[in-house]
């Protein structure tokens, strides 16, 4: 079945589909960075072709915000063998690109995104939810009876002085040169009491 699917492929010339192509090494793959903002995708290409025969190449842009379509600087490539990528290295590396030397060097092993994703973002199982919504309506509870375990100023200590206990130097800001400029400037105080 694979043998008909490959004569298939190249009689249509397909490339593999994802699930049988292999993953390229990482040791074939290079980073080249310091970039010149004015070097298109183009002129890189045919730069980095002049050292090998290339497989994949990845010029990145910014997807948005205010430099959204400009190249972000670096790019990726890929050679078919380890060989023509060391070479490419070497050919390439500390090279002037217009006002700037470039940066070449092997390529970290890629990071699937979709595990950098799980891995950022706080998940809670849904026991774990109804748990916690549990504690604070209890909490909640608790405070509107006036039964808090909690001592003033522990849920927001820049309102401690607020419910009796003396306020720390940390919690009120800083003043005292800002109220003595609005004072030396007022048009209507004058600037001395007579008595």
């Amino acid at each position: 079945m694979s043998d008909e699917l490959e004569d298939l492929q190249k009689l249509l010339k397909l490339p593999p589909p994802p699930e049988l192509e292999d993953q390229e090494p990482d040791e074939n793959r290079i980073w080249i960075g310091n970039i010149d903002s004015r070097i298109n995708e183009f002129t890189m290409l045919k730069l980095i072709q002049k050292h090998g025969n290339l497989k994949h190449f990845d010029f990145l842009y910014h997807r948005s915000g205010p430099d959204q379509g400009k190249p972000r600087g670096y790019c990726f490539a890929t050679y078919e063998n380890k060989e023509d990528a060391m070479k490419a290295i070497k050919g390439i590396h500390g090279k002037m690109a217009l006002s700037k030397k470039l940066v070449a060097k092997q390529a970290k092993p890629q990071v699937d995104d979709i595990n950098n994703d799980a891995k950022n973002e706080r998940t809670m199982s849904p026991a774990s939810t109804s748990t916690m919504i549990k504690a604070i309506e209890e909490k909640l509870q608790k405070l509107k009876r006036g039964e808090s375990d909690v001592p003033p100023g522990a849920i927001a200590p820049q309102l401690a002085h607020s419910y009796g206990s003396a306020p720390t130097t940390s919690v009120l800001p800083h003043r005292d040169h800002h109220n003595r400029r609005q004072q030396r400037f007022a048009p209507n105080k004058p600037k001395f009491s007579r008595r």
